[in-house]
């Protein structure tokens, strides 16, 4: 038993017996307070005896709560039965009782099974196997409906039969020889017959299906060159079949095979080799409408120099007209091996419909021209021949470039020609239609120093020029002007000259024609105008052309279909009628199948109708879910800035809270005695600081350093000339002139101060003698510029005239001024100073140590003079 402060008491009891899971004899008792729970028990009781085994399960957690599975199981060695029966207070399950008895004998297996459910029986049946030679099963049943059937099977030399009995109503039975591979089988009821055999040879695998006298079937020939399918239907037979004899492939499809053999589609192809090309024929046979048509094709590849040859012809008529052909050709047509010319041709023809269409092209490459052509005849309605032809050519020896377009509606030829030999010049020369040539031409010549553009701008008067060029008059003058004529005439549209009065005076005079913009507006105007006007009616007359082509032939083309597909709109026409009648009477289950499958169509249209429905909605809920889970966030978000903003408020408010405190704290400190104190005695000191006389005392130590050097000076040259003066030195002085200088270049470079105050000087006044010159030329120069003035302003009548001083001297205008840079390069030198080179003191000083030293205002020199 368990009993705590903070639970009911609990008791629990149990004991058990067992020798084995067969024999077991426990009990467990658990009792408390808990509701529902104050007195479980469960008892669990196994024996066996001879083969007898007994079990009871008792589960019951209220006097008239129990749940109990009793179990009797009865094994012996040629039967074996059971009987379950479960009881629970459940009114869904008051009692389940499952029974089977078994008894295998002489090869027969008989099984009794019976099932009860709260007082109903569900199931009751007797099942016999009899496993000897002859296989049968029988099964009678009783409930939950009364049914007898049985099944028997033989199998005997590779034979076996078999047969299904239903209720002595349906029967069925079947047969299969393994040697054959034939097979039959039979079906028979109140209001059915079927009947089918076949075999499954690998060659002619073959069925036959009768229905209540409905022939279904197929048959099935394969061969290595030839074969055919045959499918049996009861209203007709389908069969397809094909053969192979060489190069000849034959093949057909039958639509009522066993009824009509005109009914049907076949084919026939050869493949003739002829003389290096292959020719390849195509007849389609349709018997039944009397037509046969006949696909003819020949095509040769890499044959000499031609690359591609082919040839496709269609005959659907005994009428020759109605034959239609299409050819193409690609050959190699070059003439030598620095060469390339390639053709292509291809042509389409059908004189029934007046369809004619020839294409000819040529591509050809060298290494002195490039040219290419597109030539395109087609023939029209009434029988008449259109060309139309692209041509163009690059001449690389005669500098020219070629290109023509000669359609029905409109000729185009444009040439262009470059002359490399001084004087340069390029041409143009456009020609639209039948009228005169447009010509343009723009040159250079440079002994004249001049450049001339010189263009024909009018189709209506091709005489009409525009003319610019540009000159130098001489070395100090050039001019460039603008003009045009017109009927012979000249009209100067605009003069710009230029003429160099001095080195630094420029004289510019512009001078245009004041009626310029104007007329130049006027004739744009005018030739958009005559050119919307030519293209529209190009237009109209081409959509025109074209429309009465596309109507004529289109009537044509239809015309002649339809009078070829009439006996095939009969065959249709009477295929329909057919059908319309298996659907009215129903025959062959036409009717039925075909409401059946219009009912399906209609099923899942309303089924994808439903689905759409069924999308629509849920996406309507998920919205709604979504946009009121978006507001219960907004609200939540909404209340968790009100606490956000209430903790950053209380922060504020806590945190001047604790800056006065920390403001009153430091007022405190700073106003103590002892800080004040503190804070005099330390202005006290800066001040006493202050009063020093720093500066006096800085001055006083750099004059003693100074001397401080010039004593250390004097002391070295004292102890130097005593040592030169000695014997055994001048010996060595005779031989060392030479490193003597350069000390003596090195002490005279230790004065520093003295050299950096010279050179700092001077750069000083270079800057500044610079500067001041440049600011003279500077302001030179924009007086210059400022001195530069409008003689003659006249827009009105198309005159202006400017002098203008030039900043730099130009001594031609047709020479580029020059700058020299190299005074003030050479200026700039002589400012960098020149250190002669010495050699490491080291070298040269006397070998002894030394050592100044300044503490305060006390300096001890090298030689320990204080």
């Amino acid at each position: 038993s368990v009993s705590t402060p903070f639970m009911p008491t609990m008791r629990s009891q149990a004991n058990m017996r067992s020798s084995s899971w067969r024999d077991i004899d426990g009990e467990l008792t658990f009792t408390s307070q808990i509701p529902n729970m104050e007195t479980l028990k469960l008892i669990v009781k196994n024996n066996a005896n001879n083969g007898k085994y007994k079990s009871r399960i008792e589960a019951s957690w209220a006097p008239s709560k129990t749940i109990i599975l009793d179990s009797v199981t009865i094994d012996k060695s040629d039967s074996m039965s059971a009987d379950i029966f479960l009881s629970t207070p459940f009114s869904s399950i008051r009692d389940l009782n499952v029974k089977s008895t078994g008894r295998y004998r002489d090869n027969t297996y008989v099984e009794t099974f019976s099932t009860q459910y709260n007082g109903e029986t569900y199931a009751d049946m007797d099942l016999t196997v009899n496993m000897g030679r002859r296989k049968q099963v029988s099964l009678q049943m009783r409930s939950p409906k009364e049914m007898s059937l049985e099944m028997t099977g033989f199998s005997y030399n590779g034979q076996y039969e078999g047969s299904f009995n239903l209720d002595n109503k349906m029967k069925v039975q079947g047969s299969f020889d393994v040697k054959s591979n034939a097979f039959s089988i039979k079906h028979s009821c109140p209001s059915m017959n079927i009947n089918a055999d076949g075999t499954f040879d690998k060659t002619h695998p073959k069925a036959d299906l009768y229905v209540n006298n409905a022939h279904y079937g197929y048959d099935i020939i394969l061969n290595p060159n030839n074969g055919q399918v045959k499918l049996v239907l009861p209203s007709r037979s389908l069969m397809v079949s094909g053969s192979q004899n060489g190069r000849t492939t034959e093949g057909s499809f039958m639509w009522d095979a066993d009824q009509d053999e005109t009914k049907k589609l076949g084919f026939r192809s050869v493949l003739t080799p002829v003389k290096g090309s292959t020719k390849a024929e195509l007849t389609l046979m349709m018997p039944s409408i009397g037509k046969d048509v006949q696909i003819d094709s020949e095509m040769t590849v890499n044959r000499g120099r031609v690359i591609f040859d082919g040839k496709g012809e269609v005959t659907y008529s005994s009428d020759m007209r109605k034959k239609f052909t299409i050819t193409s050709r690609l050959e190699d047509i070059s003439n030598s091996w620095n060469s390339k010319n390639y053709s292509f041709s291809l042509g389409i023809s059908h004189p029934y419909t007046s369809v004619g269409v020839q294409l000819s092209s040529h591509i050809a490459h060298s290494d002195s021209k490039l040219t290419g052509a597109v030539d395109v005849e087609y023939q029209t309605v009434k029988r008449d021949t259109k060309t139309f032809s692209v041509n163009g050519e690059i001449n690389k020896m005669k500098k020219s470039v070629s290109f023509d377009m000669d359609t029905p509606v409109k000729k185009i030829s444009i040439a262009g020609n470059a002359h490399l030999d001084t004087p340069y010049s390029v041409s143009v020369m456009n020609k639209y239609d039948n009228r005169r040539p447009l010509t343009t031409i723009f040159s250079v010549d440079p002994s004249k120093r001049s450049i001339n553009f010189q263009m024909n701008y009018d189709e209506e008067n091709p005489n009409s020029e525009f003319h610019v060029s540009a000159k130098y008059v001489n070395s100090s003058a050039a001019s460039a002007e603008v003009f045009h004529v017109v009927n012979r005439k000249r009209v100067d549209d605009a003069v710009i000259a230029l003429r160099l009065n001095n080195s630094h005076l420029l004289h510019n005079r512009i001078h245009w024609r004041p009626d310029m913009i104007s007329d130049l507006k006027e004739f744009s105007e005018r030739q958009m105008n005559n050119y919307n006007a030519r293209w529209s009616r190009s237009m109209t007359e081409v959509s025109r052309s074209i429309s009465e082509e596309f109507d004529v032939k289109a009537q044509m083309i239809g015309q002649s279909v339809m009078a070829e597909m009439e006996p095939l709109t009969l065959i249709l026409l009477e295929e329909a009628e057919r059908f319309a009648e298996m659907y009215e009477t129903n025959k062959y289950h036409v009717r039925d199948i075909t409401d059946a499958v219009i009912d399906a169509m209609d099923d899942v249209r309303e089924k994808l109708i439903e689905a759409q429905t069924y999308l629509t909605e849920v996406s309507e809920r998920l919205e709604k879910r979504v946009s009121h889970c978006l507001e219960e966030k907004s609200k939540d978000l909404k209340v968790l800035a009100g606490r956000i903003n209430r903790a950053v408020h209380y922060l504020r408010e806590h945190n001047n809270q604790m800056y006065n405190t920390y403001s009153e704290h430091v007022y405190n400190m700073t106003r103590h005695p002892t800080v004040v104190s503190l804070q005099q005695k330390y202005n006290d000191y800066v001040r006493e600081i202050s009063s020093i006389p720093v500066q006096k005392h800085l001055s006083n130590m750099a004059l003693k350093y100074t001397s401080a050097i010039y004593g250390v000076h004097d002391v070295i040259n004292s102890h130097v000339n005593t040592i030169m003066a000695r014997d055994d030195v001048k010996y060595v002085k005779s031989i060392s002139d030479r490193v003597v200088q350069q000390g003596n270049n090195a002490y005279k470079y230790w004065e520093i101060r003295e050299n950096s105050e010279a050179v700092a000087k001077a750069i000083v006044e270079w800057i500044q003698e610079e500067i001041e010159k440049e600011m003279a030329d500077l302001k030179a120069t924009v007086l210059n510029i400022i001195k530069s003035d409008v003689t003659v302003y006249d827009p009105k009548h198309g005159e202006i005239q400017v002098e203008v001083y030039l900043p730099v001297p130009i001594a031609s205008l047709d020479t580029v001024p020059k700058i020299e840079i190299t005074p003030y390069i050479n200026k700039a030198k002589k400012y960098i100073p020149e250190v002669p080179s010495f050699s490491i003191p080291s070298t040269w000083m006397p070998p002894y140590n030394a050592v100044a030293m300044i503490e305060g205002d006390k300096v001890i020199t090298f030689d320990g003079v204080e």
